[in-house]
């Protein structure tokens, strides 16, 4: 029986060596922002570092870069992480707010915060979870639990999982958010997790951990440009009215990512050809002799 229980507590001892903690300073976090109605995208960088005392509890700082070489970084809050798997989050605020609980078993319920944006405004927002499943992944050469969460609204639970936790990662849908669901509002994705400097996660939908997206300005012009249907079923028509013949135009298409698809000489009356695009929303930016002069949103039905 002794033999028992000192196998038992060898086991449990080895478990918490292993298990893999959210709140580590040799981590950092990137997460593509894709803001609403503005269209704009970021890639926010986080990282932990420093220690504070707020409140009696021990916290790390929570800082945020959002340029593509990490040059710039400003304090974005306090985490902690307790040994039942809890993670904690907070601002200058007195309140701290949970951001994940590891501990959790299939069918529990878990009220938990993330960071939501809408428009110019950014909120500690809650929303209710029910963990559907819990399986594992390969990542970093060992195997981590990820969870599966099902959203729950009032009398009503979401038939799939919109949410997934990774163990020693956090959300895919970044560090300190969860899958929005405000409508209208920001849209946020993981791409890369790092530990001690070498990649453990890349997302599978995208090829860098860096993403950048602007609106562009318009030089003014006396043409008069039309697109449409919108948004586009079979084919849309973009038509320039008082273009000049000697003038040279160009259509580029940029997906939701930000990234260049096509690119073609237009004249005053062209057509887009639906079935060369995937269904999602697109960027169209028209140039004329090296300047912008329309830029607008079009939906690929």
């Amino acid at each position: 029986m002794r033999k028992i229980a000192m196998i038992l507590i060898i086991a449990l001892s080895f478990l918490q060596i292993n298990a893999q903690t959210i709140v580590d300073t040799t981590k950092r976090w990137s997460t593509v922002i894709h803001r609403l109605p503005s269209f704009t995208i970021i890639t926010e960088s986080i990282k932990f570092e420093g220690d504070t005392t707020i409140d009696f509890f021990d916290y790390k700082k929570v800082f945020r870069s959002t340029d593509e070489f990490q040059t710039i970084w400003e304090t974005y809050g306090y985490v902690r992480e307790t040994v039942d798997g809890k993670v904690y989050y907070r601002t200058d605020s007195t309140t701290e707010f949970l951001l994940y609980d590891f501990g959790l078993a299939i069918n529990d319920i878990v009220e938990v915060y993330g960071i939501c944006g809408y428009g110019d405004s950014y909120s500690l927002s809650p929303m209710t979870f029910k963990v559907s499943n819990i399986d594992s992944v390969f990542l970093g050469g060992e195997y981590r639990e990820q969870f599966h969460m099902n959203p729950v609204f009032p009398g009503d639970t979401f038939p799939d999982a919109s949410e997934f936790w990774i163990e020693g990662i956090g959300s895919k849908s970044g560090i300190l958010h969860w899958e929005a669901f405000l409508v209208g509002g920001d849209s946020y994705q993981l791409l890369c997790h790092s530990e001690n400097s070498t990649l453990i996660y890349q997302n599978s939908s995208y090829t860098s951990c860096y993403y950048y997206w602007t609106e562009i300005s318009e030089m003014e012009s006396n043409e008069k440009i039309c697109i449409y249907p919108n948004p586009i079923i079979d084919n849309a028509t973009i038509k320039i009215e008082n273009g000049d013949p000697d003038k040279e135009y160009i259509l580029e298409i940029f997906d939701y990512l930000g990234r260049k698809v096509s690119k073609q000489k237009i004249n005053k009356t062209s057509v887009i050809d639906r079935n060369e695009f995937k269904s999602g929303l697109y960027i169209i930016r028209i140039i004329c002799n090296g300047e912008t002069i329309k830029t607008e949103k079009i939906m690929m039905e």
